[in-house]
């Protein structure tokens, strides 16, 4: 396997995030629905003051900029939810450009009044995150991977964004991967981390992360990893190691030092992640440093929202 599909292996985990998991379906009525709920069942009480009766009516989404739509199938999942049918839609992945139409919605008005700001919160949130994610592989020219963090109260479908906009989940949980940080290492110790170590971790998951904040911190766990690999060839453990905080120069120079003591039989089971503090203004920088991966956490915990309109356009009959 190349590089490339290694680091797929490893950090993407994009394709279980649909509507067919029930985990992630459980996660949208567990999590999301609540919000909508909040509107739908306490009322509105400008649209019950203004509109006595119900009536069927038809309602467009429009984009108001340029950018990458995302969270289509989440959104038409969640309007079912509440009888209003989504008659066309634009499918996720596409470029949208300011003035095209996303979706057509057709139900009961008052419906569409209660729940129009929380679903298309969700729909101009997944999109900005997959148009930011875009932006910032085209501002590395597509070379280095660029990946979502756990910085969000959102998880799954922040992640499902940036796996429309061209990007990598990384783990999507706890339960999903081992990553070593810091405050681990402070409260174990680090010595533990031997072959044993490793055969339990690979027989759990496929990737071992550790967290570094200087090039010298990851050596000694490194060592072990080697050790490990080459008594166990029909291995797939890969090691990530995440220089985080740390200036491009600093990171380039713990690269060469670790490659320097990689085996080459192994060097490929070994990636390198770059994360903190990490935009669009200095993402280039970091992407010639020899890192594979680039982590963002301004994916999804600051990112801007999509632009985006609803207007009622047509109603079919008033009683």
């Amino acid at each position: 396997m190349n590089r490339e599909g290694i680091i797929f292996n490893a950090l993407q985990r994009g394709n279980r995030l649909n509507i067919s998991n029930k985990w992630y379906k459980e996660h949208l009525e567990q999590r999301v629905m609540p919000l909508i709920n909040d509107d739908f069942d306490k009322g509105d009480i400008t649209t019950d003051l203004l509109i006595k009766r119900d009536f069927p009516a038809k309602a467009v989404v429009y984009a108001r900029q340029d950018g990458i739509i995302a969270g289509i199938e989440e959104v038409r999942f969640l309007y079912g939810k509440f009888g209003i049918e989504v008659a066309n839609s634009v499918k996720d992945g596409i470029k949208a450009k300011s003035g095209d139409k996303l979706l057509e919605l057709k139900g009961s008005v008052k419906t569409l009044f209660k729940i129009e700001r929380r679903l298309l919160d969700i729909l101009s949130r997944m999109s900005g995150i997959a148009t930011m994610t875009c932006l910032l592989r085209q501002l590395v020219n597509n070379n280095i991977s660029v990946s979502a963090t756990r910085k969000t109260l959102f998880p799954y479908i922040d992640k499902k964004a940036v796996f429309i906009g061209g990007g990598l989940t990384h783990r999507l949980a706890l339960w999903d991967g081992v990553l070593i940080k810091n405050n681990h290492i402070f409260c174990i110790d680090f010595g533990l981390m031997d072959k044993s170590f490793f055969s339990m971790i690979d027989k759990q998951c496929s990737v071992v992360e550790l967290e570094t904040k200087d090039k010298d911190s990851a050596i000694s766990l490194l060592r072990n990893f080697i050790k490990y690999r080459q008594a166990n060839h029909d291995s797939d453990l890969v090691i990530i190691v995440m220089f985080d905080n740390m200036k491009p120069s600093d990171i380039k120079e713990g690269i060469d030092k670790i490659r320097g003591i990689s085996k080459t039989e192994i060097a490929d089971s070994v990636l390198f992640e770059a994360s903190g503090n990490i935009t669009e203004k200095n993402i280039n920088e970091y992407a010639h440093t020899g890192i594979d991966v680039i982590s963002v956490g301004m994916l999804t915990h600051s990112v801007k929202g999509f632009d985006l309109n609803q207007k009622i356009m047509k109603i079919f009959s008033i009683k």
